[in-house]
């Protein structure tokens, strides 16, 4: 109340602009609404009615019988200073109004609403001036009296002892312990630590964040609450996580009233952005909130190398936790390669190949972590798995397969012949291993072709050459060796 008869009269304004000025500032937001038409009586520095006005029956000193009316302004939904303000009835009787309000409101339709009072009441309106005269009142009814006629007896009133405002609440800050990208857990968190904020700006800020987040809109917060201090701070950290925007200067300031908190929060924006402070903390992160559900998720979306060293157990739950809340699909099939690798070695020999033939690869697979579980296992029901798989994997997996010495030739050669034109840079880095692997299992063919398109292989792979032309030869397909303009290099290795 204060704060906005400062803001109305401390420069020379109109009566139509002190309103303007007052009803966008903070403190006016925070007044409840009982006691702004007080506020606005004092704005329009309201006299009394003139004599023959009193004596009069216009409609503009009556209060409406019925329901709320619109006030000159008009608009749907507008309303005038009187239409918020208390009968003189339930004045009448004790409540949680101060005698002093009691008393104003009271004079307010004893002088403005002369047709509606009652004589009895003056019985309450003199009891409660005799404990304004005892007791005194705020100073503000004071500034009140000097604005408005209706209030001019509160001059009267001695000053009351004003205690000093303490500083906001204190309150545990376990509902801060959320994922703030949970709306409901981040509204819980604001309403329970709003009340340790004091100042009105940033209590009406915090108010317009509740509105946001409640009809999901974006969110918007506003400077002054990225500013917060002591235990308020945990606000800023939230709400800059929520919006996006760096936490660092307000973990800062919550550090010093409850690190721990700080620790956890700041854990959570690092992991949001792939950087691990330390990952066995995160994914076993303790409490039963939002906040340690969040870490945990994070925690399987950023696996270090070091996580495969984990038991079978442990990764089936890191990967049951990805697939209830992500869409990861690298990291999950990481995590499960992880997991077959640490029932092979555990022993559980059938459970890994059941695991393993059910899965369904596709083109993106990276086979290189499966590797060394692949070069291990053997067995008719792995071979025909892996026939299955080859069609749909993409040149980075075949190369992997082709690599492996360990798999069975057939394999090996599907996996060849699965590989991009010969122009790619896969089947360039597998060319030798093509020549030992078509010539081992017989294709001659494919063997012959590779032979006459590379000018070079007559002469790295002469034996190879030799076998492939001299089985040709004594076939029908001979027009491989005729057309080839490599024909003088291959008679050259057979006549040396």
């Amino acid at each position: 109340m204060s704060n906005c008869l400062e803001v109305a009269f401390k420069t020379n304004v109109t009566k139509p602009r002190r309103q303007s000025l007052v009803v966008k500032t903070a403190d006016w937001q925070l007044l409840e609404k009982p006691w702004r038409p007080i506020l606005l009586l004092a704005l329009a520095e309201t006299e009394l009615p003139a004599a023959d006005e009193e004596e009069s029956d216009s409609p503009t000193r009556r209060r409406p019988s019925g329901g709320r009316g619109r006030n000159r302004r008009g608009g749907r939904g507008s309303s005038g200073p009187m239409d918020s303000l208390p009968s003189a009835v339930e004045m009448l009787l004790p409540s949680d109004y101060s005698s002093a309000y009691r008393l104003a409101v009271l004079m307010v339709h004893k002088l403005l609403n002369k047709e509606e009072w009652e004589e009895e009441w003056e019985t309450t309106e003199k009891s409660l001036r005799e404990t304004c005269l005892e007791k005194g009142v705020h100073p503000v009814w004071l500034d009140l009296a000097q604005r408005t006629a209706v209030l001019g007896q509160f001059a009267a009133f001695p000053k009351a002892k004003v205690t000093k405002a303490k500083a906001g609440k204190k309150v545990k800050l376990d509902l801060a312990f959320i994922n703030p990208l949970n709306t409901e857990d981040l509204i819980a968190a604001i309403e329970a630590i709003s009340v340790t904020v004091t100042d009105a700006e940033s209590q009406v800020a915090l108010r317009n964040i509740v509105s946001q987040l409640s009809s999901g809109r974006q969110l918007h917060p506003a400077e002054v609450l990225y500013q917060l201090e002591g235990q308020a701070s945990a606000l800023s950290v939230l709400l800059a996580l929520a919006s996006g925007k760096d936490p660092t200067e307000s973990l800062e300031r919550l550090k010093e009233i409850d690190a721990e908190l700080a620790e956890q929060l700041n854990d959570l924006h690092m992991l949001r952005q792939g950087k691990v402070l330390d990952w066995k903390k995160s994914r076993t992160a303790k409490g039963n909130h939002s906040l340690a559900a969040a870490r945990q998720l994070l925690a399987w979306e950023n696996p270090p190398d070091a996580a495969a060293k984990l038991s079978s157990k442990q990764l089936a739950e890191g990967l049951e936790l990805l697939r209830e809340h992500t869409t990861n699909a690298v990291q999950m099939e990481k995590i499960m390669w992880w997991r077959l690798n640490a029932l092979h070695k555990e022993g559980k020999s059938e459970e890994t190949i059941q695991l393993l033939t059910s899965l369904k690869l596709d083109h993106h697979t990276e086979l290189s972590t499966l590797a060394p579980l692949l070069s291990e296992l053997s067995g008719d029901v792995i071979d025909q798995w892996l026939l299955e798989q080859i069609p749909i994997l993409d040149d980075g997996s075949l190369v992997a397969l082709i690599q492996m010495k360990s798999l069975p030739l057939h394999i090996r050669s599907m996996a060849a012949k699965n590989l991009s034109h010969e122009s790619s840079e896969a089947w360039e880095s597998v060319f030798p291993l093509l020549i030992d692997i078509y010539t081992q299992s017989m294709e001659l063919n494919l063997l012959a072709h590779m032979v006459t398109s590379n000018d070079l292989v007559p002469i790295s792979h002469p034996y190879e050459t030799l076998l492939v032309s001299h089985l040709l030869d004594a076939g029908s397909n001979n027009e491989l060796w005729i057309e080839s303009p490599s024909s003088p290099k291959i008679c050259s290795i057979g006549s040396s």
